[in-house]
């Protein structure tokens, strides 16, 4: 292929590269003094082999033993390959729109894998097998029934993406005998590859997560916690993640499951925008002394549980300690010590957020960059540009123009979706050090900032809040995330008034 731009041509080659060692020369077969360009190497890795002939479970078992999980596992993941985690959940990664496979291997022999894998139309799990349904328009869709009420059933496709559709609107809906999985792994995958992808499904043991279906309940995993209220996943807290380098709650949802911050990982490409950097509520600084954890130019490392979660109907509590390490990571600023406080309130529940910071070795320091305290990112339903939301502070104030910059009681993000009226409330406590400016955009970003407001954006403080060492000091918000119905709004000064009755000034 060759490409011509205004001032020069690209000459490009394809090859194809069987496994082993690559060894790529110079662009010139002997030594010249005129002027070269360099070359640039693109490769693309072929996850998958595909396969002529089918497959068959004899010749996979009988490479069991040289297969490699760590493969199976890339190969059930990885959306370019077996696409196995669009339907089947494992690692808390994938939809639950096919049978949970995280004790797979507790409940079914090799042999049983394997010829599932390639006969998936031989035995369905009971509740699985495939509808296949024609609306009035003429469309069809085929795919697993994921609830159905009198009005809406909810279709789960293999694509891996569910759809709605109006009883009113289907002509005909038939339950077929043949799996919604489709009868293509005998042939897509090589026979090792099978064996690799059996091999990663035999180390699944793990019983799946059950949540209480009423009131809290948490599911403690090495990177995560996800929380649950009546059975709904309303929160999960990163403590850990390859990109997100500081902790957060991501895709936090209301009580009934309406997701009122944006999707973490980000996906919508209309709505990327600082897509690691605002990932749902969080705590962070753009200057801690002289660290950007804001911007992830420095690390917030998870330590342990102070407190290990505990859940009752009503509430839940959990304290963690993070270490704030410096951009090299090579030294400690402070620790954080947080306490977090869960609690059922009528079409609405509170996140109270206690956070200390204390280091035993030295001084340190807070900036006054605009971009520190909490903050919320919300769902792009709800925030005020490209959706139907609104910002209002506790003096009336409406939205970023009138919002930013203003130091107030509580701040409120909020709009509409699935007729109810959805948000986030933030109350900065009364003990923090100073009153909390809010640091507000339309675009679906606000921040409760304890610190100076600077007189204008530079990466070096105007002011510096100076800590101490052995001196803790601590900064305290709780949350009202809400969805009454839209006919009966939530009111966020009523909810400031009830707030103080508990907290007094």
């Amino acid at each position: 292929l060759t490409i011509t731009t205004d001032d020069t041509t690209y000459i490009l080659f394809k090859k194809q590269f069987p496994p082993g060692p690559v060894i790529l020369g110079s662009n010139l077969d002997a030594a010249s003094s005129t002027p070269r360009s360099n070359y640039f190497l693109i490769f693309q890795r072929n996850i998958l082999t595909p396969q002529a002939k089918p497959n068959t479970a004899k010749k996979v078992l009988a490479l069991l033993t040289t297969a490699d999980p760590v493969r199976g596992r890339e190969i059930f993941h990885n959306p370019k390959a077996a696409l196995c985690a669009n339907c089947h959940q494992l690692e808390s990664h994938g939809n639950n729109f096919a049978p949970n496979l995280s004790d797979i291997a507790l409940r079914a022999t090799p042999n049983e894998i394997v010829n599932a894998i390639l006969h998936p139309s031989q035995t369905i799990t009971e509740g699985f097998a495939q509808t296949i349904i024609t609306t009035k328009a003429d469309q069809t869709h085929a795919g697993i029934v994921l609830n159905e009420s009198g009005a809406v059933l909810t279709l789960a496709l293999p694509t891996g993406k569910a759809i709605r559709i109006p009883h009113n609107t289907i002509k005909s809906r038939i339950t077929s005998k043949l799996s919604a999985m489709p009868d293509i792994y005998k042939h897509l995958l090589s026979t090792q590859q099978l064996a690799h992808l059996t091999a990663y499904l035999l180390k699944q043991k793990h019983k799946p997560f059950t949540p209480a279906p009423n009131g809290f309940s948490i599911n403690n995993t090495p990177e995560k916690l996800f929380i649950y209220y009546n059975a709904t996943r309303i929160a999960t807290y990163l403590k850990s993640h390859h990109k997100l380098t500081r902790r957060a709650f991501v895709n936090v949802t209301t009580p009934s499951g309406i997701p009122v911050t944006r999707r973490f990982p980000v996906t919508n490409p209309t709505n990327n925008d600082h897509k690691e950097m605002h990932p749902g509520i969080w705590i962070s600084f753009g200057d801690l002394n002289g660290n950007d954890y804001w911007r992830l130019r420095a690390k917030v490392k998870f330590i342990q549980f102070i407190q290990p979660p505990k859940a009752t109907q009503s509430s839940l509590t959990f304290i963690t300690e993070n270490q704030y390490l410096s951009a090299n990571a090579r030294s400690e600023i402070c620790r954080q010590t947080t306490s977090y406080t869960f609690h059922a309130k009528p079409n609405a529940y509170t996140l109270t957020i206690k956070a200390t910071f204390l280091s035993t070795k030295s001084n340190f320091y807070f900036g006054d960059q605009e971009e520190s305290g909490l903050a919320i990112r919300v769902h792009p339903d709800i925030r005020v540009q490209g959706g139907n939301g609104t910002i209002l502070n506790s003096h009336g104030h409406k939205n970023g123009k009138q919002v930013w910059g203003k130091i107030a009681d509580w701040a409120h993000y909020s709009g509409r979706a699935k007729n109810r009226h959805i948000g986030i409330l933030i109350i900065p406590h009364h003990t923090n050090h100073r009153k909390a400016w809010m640091h507000a955009r339309d675009y679906g970003a606000l921040v409760a900032n304890p610190f100076p407001k600077p007189p204008r954006q530079r990466r070096q403080p105007y002011v510096k809040t100076p800590v101490k060492k052995n001196t803790p000091f601590t900064l305290a918000y709780t949350l009202y995330i809400h969805d009454p119905p839209a006919v009966s709004p939530f009111k966020p000064a009523a909810a400031y008034q009830a707030f103080l009755k508990t907290h007094k000034p």
